[in-house]
Parts: structure tokens; sequence; C-alpha cells
């Protein structure tokens, strides 16, 4: 689709630490629509599909289009069966009902808050921002059913997860959620960080490439986890954002630790714990 308005565009002012932040012009994205998901896809061999989104694809949308779309698309994604990521940048609360029909909820610290805050769950009893932001991502996921990948700067990630693989051998007894954590990747002699711009859309990237790979999620986050680290190397959004072959290699050399705690007495066999990541969203 084309329209008249103006390219989207972002100022990012970086500090000394290589923190960041953003102000965003959105141009042209304001005039996305949900509906755009469903056109018909262009003429091949098979003829025209019924639309573009279709069951097994995995749409990822952040919240630079207008939040009502959004909403829609989510539900289109649900009614498509599709899989649904959103990763909530730049932050703004989720109605219910949308996190409801997620399969996967990803956030930073700060989107983490917004997102708890508006979900009317009170304080986290926290005032420590990455404890606060993992209490907060537990929370969402226990009440909405929806797996939270909440992203923790420099002590890595967590994915926070309310159910398990269906006909999964164990479940938990103590009604909480599955917390699998991955360290940040490890840097190589003589790298630093310099750039935090884009770290996150590598992280989300890098997780929604793996998902649609097949691979178990504690692939998907080591990989994830390494393509953010991987971005802060560099300066600027796209510069440090490592290609397949570059991600492929770091994994094996220097892989991010995962610890997962599966509650008392409730791990899963093998078997589930390898599922494909996938397979931790919501059933289809």
């Amino acid at each position: 689709a084309r329209t008249d308005a103006p390219t989207g565009c972002a100022a990012v002012v970086v500090d000394a630490s290589g923190e960041n932040q953003i102000c965003v012009g959105s141009g042209a994205n304001l005039s996305v629509r949900a509906s755009q998901l469903m056109a018909p896809a262009s003429v091949g061999s098979g003829g025209a599909r019924p639309g573009m989104l279709t069951a097994g694809d995995i749409l990822l949308q952040q919240m630079e289009i207008p939040h009502a779309e959004v909403w829609a698309a989510v539900a289109l994604a649900r009614g498509a069966g599709a899989h649904s990521v959103l990763n909530v940048a730049p932050a703004a609360p989720v109605p219910d009902a949308v996190l409801c029909d997620l399969d996967f909820l990803i956030v930073n610290e700060h989107e983490a808050l917004e997102v708890y805050a508006g979900c009317g769950l009170g304080g986290t009893g926290s005032g420590d921002l990455v404890v606060g932001a993992l209490a907060a991502a537990i929370a969402i996921a226990a009440k909405h059913h929806v797996a939270v990948i909440v992203t923790l700067g420099a002590r890595g990630a967590a994915a926070c997860l309310p159910r398990r693989p269906s006909g999964c051998d164990v479940q938990r007894t103590d009604g909480g959620c599955d917390v699998m954590s991955v360290s940040a990747a490890p840097l190589t002699a003589g790298e630093k960080i310099l750039d935090t711009v884009g770290a996150g859309d590598a992280f989300v990237g890098a997780f929604c490439a793996a998902l649609a790979s097949g691979s178990p999620l504690h692939v998907c986050m080591q990989r994830a986890s390494t393509a953010g680290t991987v971005a802060c190397t560099a300066v600027g959004a796209q510069a440090g954002v490592p290609s397949q072959v570059v991600l492929d290699q770091r994994v094996i050399d220097r892989p991010p630790e995962v610890v997962i705690d599966w509650g008392i007495g409730s791990e899963p066999a093998l078997a589930h714990r390898e599922a494909p990541g996938l397979a931790w969203g919501r059933e289809k």
C-alpha cells in the first residue's frame, strides 16, 4: 500500500552509557490498517490466496501504528489461526481482551510496568526496576494466560510461561508460571556496549525467526539474547544487527546461559522441554 503521507522517522539521543531515548514522527505509519492483512495476495501458480494472513503464520507487531489497528490485527490473527506476537514498543497499556488473544507479549522493563499498570493489578512491591518488571511480567502472564518475554538489559531476559505444551506429562501444581531466564550474551575480547538503539528490535526479530524455524523455546531465547547483545556493539539501529550466519556461529561459540524455574517437583519430560517454541503460546 502507498500513501501521500511522509515516511515515518525517529530522532535518537544516546547517553554515555549507550542508553537511549527516541522521539518518533509516525508519518505514513498512521495510515496502516489491519484490513490490509486480509487483502488478496499476489497471484502465483496456485492462484490468489484468500488473504496474506493464514493459519500457522507468525504476525509480529509493535506499537508504531494506530493502536486500534494493532488490536484489530491481533483479532484477525486469532481468527485466521495465525500466531500473534506483540512487542509493546513504544510503551502503552494493552486491553485485557488483546492480551488474552496473544501468543507472546514482548516487553522491556519499562514496558512491562506500563502494561501491568494498565491491567489494574496494583503495585509490584519492589523498588528495583528489574525485580519489579519481572514480577509484573509474571502477573500479566498468570492473569491473561499469555507467554510474556521481558528483556532486562544487562541481566538478560526471562520468559514467563503460564501454560505448557499440549500433552505435557507434568503440570505445575502451585498455580504459578514457569520462568525461563537467559543471561545477556557474553561479549568477545575487545567488544563493548556502545549503543542500545535497535537492541530490542534485534532481540524480537531473532526470537520470531527462531520461532518460525521450529526451534525449542530455550534456543529462541538464546538467539534473541545474542542478537540483542551484538546489536549494542555498534553505533546505530542497524549497524550491529547480526546476520543469520554470524548469529548461528555466535550462539555455538558463546551461548547465553539458560536457567528454568519449573516449580518444585514439576519438571516436564525432555520431549516437552524441547518442544517447538510456538507450542508454549496459546492453543489454536
